[in-house]
């Protein structure tokens, strides 16, 4: 669920709104992609970006909800499937179970698939900074005794991103956030990790803060991270220096955190992204 608290006596939900609508729309794959919870819906501007599973991406005008068209598709081959989506500047990549997909959205009523990378483990979060990608991979919900790494993987060229480093996570990688040259990785019970990224090739593990929970989700924004701790919940982590992440503050959520708090600034408005609890 995501709110509009620019106008503080008064929040508003935002995307709720269109996802509703989009589930009026009588297809039954995109009824299935919006209502299954490892799917999703990324909205940005008049264009609604659907993650339709097996059925690959969706993207609906919204520009008049009241009268939403077919969408644009892109499908995908056999076998591979997009569960989240990831929007950002340079292009769109779309979460597989083991595998990430590159989209063009630049004309969204003609998207294209460019390329594919299969990964060694379940693809749990991607985060984006410049060209590069970071992949949290791990444990999934159908298998946890695997094993666990954040990779760095170069987008350089959409049509043909690579793998170019890897360090291994103790605990299981289960989301990721980028500050600068630090990853950092929601690990399960063993709380945060520090990787200093600065060399693609070599990302290499540089600190680690102990949560009292599981540590599920993470996201950052200026000298702190915000990680969702299961029962212990919303966790306030210091990141301004790597080398010793500081716990300042908590929040009991009254259940189990599964998603971390996403505060992005944008002109006077900020959008927050409020705890999902289990």
């Amino acid at each position: 669920m995501r709110t509009n608290v620019s106008e503080l006596r008064a929040p508003t939900l935002m995307s709720g709104w269109y996802v509703m609508l989009l589930t009026a729309w009588a297809d039954a794959a995109t009824q299935w992609a919006v209502n299954r919870w490892e799917n999703s819906v990324v909205v940005r501007g008049t264009d609604a970006f659907v993650a339709a599973g097996p059925a690959g991406l969706q993207v609906y005008a919204v520009s008049r909800p009241s009268n939403l068209r077919p969408p644009a598709l892109v499908d995908l081959p056999a076998g591979d499937a997009v569960r989240d989506l990831l929007v950002a500047d340079h292009c769109t990549v779309g979460i597989g179970y083991k595998s990430i997909q590159v989209f063009d959205l630049a004309d969204p009523t003609r998207p294209r698939r460019l390329g594919s990378l299969a990964t060694q483990y379940y693809v749990a979060d991607v985060a984006v900074s410049g060209t590069l990608a970071y992949l949290a991979e791990g444990p999934s919900r159908w298998n946890v005794d695997i094993g666990s790494q954040l990779s760095v993987v170069d987008l350089s060229d959409p049509t043909n991103p690579r793998q170019v480093g890897a360090c291994p996570v103790e605990g299981g990688a289960r989301s990721v956030a980028v500050s600068g040259h630090i990853a950092l990785v929601a690990a399960g019970e063993r709380g945060l990790m520090a990787i200093d990224v600065n060399n693609p090739a070599e990302p290499t593990e540089v600190g680690r803060y102990d949560t009292s929970g599981q540590a599920t989700d993470v996201a950052v924004r200026g000298h702190y991270a915000y990680v969702a701790d299961g029962t212990a919940g919303l966790q306030v982590i210091a990141i301004s220096n790597p080398l010793n992440l500081v716990g300042v503050g908590g929040c009991n959520t009254g259940g189990a955190a599964a998603q971390a708090l996403n505060v992005a600034a944008r002109s006077r408005s900020v959008r927050v992204n409020l705890l999902r609890l289990m």
